[in-house]
């Protein structure tokens, strides 16, 4: 007996979803959890990630590469460290200082730097693509001045919501910056992009001096980018994008074939089945906003700061 249910709807088609679209679920998430174990995995990976795109696009522009500085990538941890505790995603921070408030000059002692953000990221190639495609962003990564960059990836909550920030910090010192060619310094004397030696503020944490850079300086500008086909993604992100839409596309399916039933057969309607209906439309978008891994959660909008 099958109650003239449409084959779609009957109790064995409703279990049958509901059991293919767990397993999707489940699937999904072992492949997240195999390519990105950990946060710490995660951003290790995508940290070399961007060092290398930041290089290629210099070595394209015929530019010196950038080197890793591991004390600016302590900076740049430092940086994500006080946006994740203080929640919030700017060049300043709630009291109002800059980047450069970080950078123990005693240890670096800069005469330029520059700093890069990016939040809401799954892979570098996106975030990169964001930043060439601004121009202040695209100033920091083909800035002559620059001799090196460290970075730093942190997952952090923010209105609410889990995701992860990219910190950028590129620098020159002033020993490096004296082996420019007078020439090429003149081409680079844009004021609102050149970091005093001399700044007028100083600040003190932990007994340290610390330079600070007047209110004017003209950080690059909040942005928002769409992740486009052409950029590339690992196979765990891939599937995990096509698995939401398949998700949300039988969900459309199931509600319209639940309608047409409901509009044709309008003198046969069952309890029963409206109710397991419902209950399976809920389970599947239970399936859609739990998140497990720490990247389910990330936006599909990448900020760039």
């Amino acid at each position: 007996m099958n109650n003239h249910w449409p084959h779609a709807l009957r109790p064995s088609s409703l279990i049958a979803y509901g059991t293919g679209l767990l397993l999707i679920k489940l699937a999904v998430t072992a492949l997240f959890f195999i390519t990105f174990p950990t946060p710490g995995y995660f951003s290790k990976e995508q940290v070399e990630k961007i060092f290398n795109l930041t290089n290629e696009a210099r070595k394209a522009a015929s530019l010196h590469e950038l080197s890793f500085d591991p004390y600016l990538s302590k900076v740049a941890e430092t940086r994500a460290s006080d946006m994740a505790e203080k929640k919030y995603f700017s060049h300043y921070t709630p009291e109002g200082y800059a980047p450069w408030y970080f950078i123990d000059t005693s240890i670096y002692d800069y005469k330029y730097a520059g700093e890069n953000l990016a939040m809401n990221f799954t892979e570098m190639e996106s975030v990169q693509n964001g930043f060439m495609a601004s121009p202040g962003h695209k100033n920091n990564i083909l800035n002559p001045r620059f001799y090196d960059v460290g970075f730093a990836i942190k997952p952090f909550e923010i209105n609410g919501k889990k995701t992860q920030v990219l910190v950028s910090i590129f620098g020159g010192t002033k020993k490096q910056v004296s082996t420019l060619a007078r020439s090429q310094m003149s081409v680079a004397q844009d004021e609102n992009q050149i970091l005093p030696s001399s700044p007028e503020t100083a600040v003190t944490v932990a007994g340290t001096e610390l330079r600070d850079i007047p209110p004017s300086y003209d950080f690059p500008k909040e942005l928002i980018v769409f992740p486009t086909l052409n950029d590339k993604e690992t196979l765990a992100v891939k599937i995990y994008r096509y698995s939401h839409l398949l998700f949300l596309g039988f969900i459309v399916f199931f509600v319209i074939s639940l309608f047409l039933n409901i509009i044709i057969k309008i003198h046969i309607q069952h309890g029963e089945l409206l109710f397991k209906s419902a209950l399976l439309v809920g389970f599947v978008l239970m399936l859609v906003v739990t998140k497990i891994h720490f990247l389910e959660d990330v936006s599909l909008l990448i900020s760039i700061y």
